[in-house]
C-alpha cells in the first residue's frame, strides 16, 4: 500500500470524503458526522502520503495532535462503525485501483465454482480408483 504515497494527494482524499458524505472537513464542528469521516481522512493521507502530521491537519485547519489524536482513539471506533469502516475501505481500494467488493465477490464466487468443479472431478477420479482396486 506504500506504493501510493507518489499518487494520492491530500487534495484527492478530502475531495472524495467530501462528495461522499456531503461535508466540509474543515468545519469547526465536533459532531460524529465530522469527526469520523476526518479521521478516516487522516488515516488515509497518513498511509498514502508522504504528508507529515502538521501538513496532513493544516490542509483541513487543524493541528498534528487533532490529526494524531484521531489516529490513536477516533480510527479504531470505525471497526464498531459499519457505515464509516466500510466507507473507509472501498476508499481506499478506489484510491489504491484495486478490486470493488463487489467485483471481488464475483471473482471469488467464481473461483469457488471452479474449485467445486476440480473436487468434484477428484472425487470421481478417486471412486474409481477405489472400485477398481488400483487406489494406492
Amino acid at each position: 500500500m506504500g506504493l501510493l504515497k507518489n499518487r494520492v494527494t491530500l487534495q484527492v482524499i478530502k475531495e472524495e470524503i467530501e462528495d461522499y458524505f456531503k461535508i466540509e472537513l474543515d468545519s469547526k464542528a465536533r459532531r460524529r458526522e465530522l469527526t469520523y469521516p476526518r479521521s478516516i481522512y487522516y488515516t488515509l493521507a497518513r498511509k498514502h502520503t508522504t504528508h507529515s502530521l502538521n501538513e496532513i491537519g493544516k490542509s483541513i485547519g487543524k493541528n498534528h495532535a487533532t490529526v494524531l489524536n484521531s489516529l490513536n482513539k477516533t480510527f479504531g471506533e470505525l471497526d464498531y462503525e459499519p457505515y464509516y469502516n466500510l466507507f473507509y475501505k472501498e476508499l481506499e481500494r478506489k484510491l489504491c485501483g484495486f478490486e470493488t467488493i463487489e467485483e471481488e465477490n464475483k471473482r471469488l464466487i467464481e473461483e469457488n465454482e471452479s474449485l467445486k468443479l476440480k473436487v468434484a472431478g477428484l472425487k470421481e477420479i478417486i471412486l474409481k480408483d477405489l472400485t477398481s482396486g488400483t487406489f494406492r
